[in-house]
């Protein structure tokens, strides 16, 4: 529509909620506007407003031994932190971690220490965790921090396999019950010289 229509077709209309409201009042204006049927893009015509209800939410690091932060609805997480409601009910049901570092929980988990961390401090952390794992990618199902690609050749039979990283090697070693960490993948990077029946190159 934007390239059919242009810039100009468009408008944006900026709505301050007065201080006096609580911060959840942004939920029933956007409400108010999915009704209205001169906006007719959205396809959801319903807000999420069990995001209001009263629920219990903590973020520990992911040995929940630390407690970053807690607050006792969906809208403040998302207030506070710009954790949409959608990723928490995702992190709860299926016990995914957050960015790899973080663990959000509906249950308070006894003997966590308090992190020392204010909402700025705390939101920079995310933000950088938020980084790190955009500078990570897939392989094979898992995820790994990005690094020079390798090359692994198998000494007997000459094949040679190209890997994304080191970590993304161990892993694919391992598989074929032939264990290696990546300390020893790095020592004999690019030394010609085998280890287990590989010889290990940068790409």
């Amino acid at each position: 529509m934007l390239r059919e229509k242009g810039l100009g077709a468009f408008s944006l209309e900026v709505f301050i909620i007065p201080g006096e409201f609580s911060s959840d009042s942004y939920l029933f204006l956007e409400q108010y506007h999915l009704l209205n049927k001169k906006f007719d893009l959205n396809t959801q015509r319903t807000v999420q407003f069990r995001a209001l209800r009263p629920h219990n939410v903590y973020l520990y690091d992911l040995e929940g031994k630390i407690l970053y932060y807690s607050c006792s609805s969906f809208s403040k997480l998302q207030e506070d932190l710009g954790i949409h409601y959608s990723t928490f009910k995702k992190c709860l049901e299926e016990e995914n971690n957050y960015l790899n570092f973080f663990r959000i929980t509906d249950s308070l988990i006894e003997g966590a220490k308090k992190s020392s961390l204010n909402i700025m401090e705390l939101n920079s952390l995310i933000a950088e965790k938020q980084t790190l794992k955009n500078k990570s990618i897939t392989f094979s199902g898992k995820r790994y921090t990005k690094s020079k690609a390798i090359t692994i050749k198998e000494v007997t039979t000459g094949i040679t396999q190209d890997f994304p990283n080191i970590l993304s090697v161990v892993s694919y070693l391992e598989g074929i019950n032939n264990k290696i960490n990546r300390n020893t993948v790095t020592k004999y990077l690019n030394t010609g010289k085998p280890i287990k029946g590989y010889l290990f190159y940068d790409k």
